[in-house]
């Protein structure tokens, strides 16, 4: 998260946090598909029956996407 963006690790863009909405990078254009979630004492829990966990993820994580960001830090 970035000034309430979700940022793409794999190309960088930038998604907004209340509707999904990306205006940037590779994405630009494209909207996140909504997914039920809930929330007990802080942690957040996906509960959409059309999704399942795969793994937890990271920016270290050799087994997820690689971060070929274009954004400069």
């Amino acid at each position: 998260m970035r000034d309430d963006q979700l940022i793409c690790l794999r190309h960088g863009s930038l998604f907004d946090a209340c509707d999904g909405g990306c205006d940037n990078g590779d994405a630009a254009g494209t909207t996140l598909p909504g997914i039920e979630v809930s929330e007990t004492h802080g942690d957040v829990f996906l509960t959409d029956d059309d999704y399942t966990f795969a793994h937890e993820g990271g920016i270290d994580d050799d087994d997820g996407p690689s971060s070929t960001s274009h954004l400069q830090l």
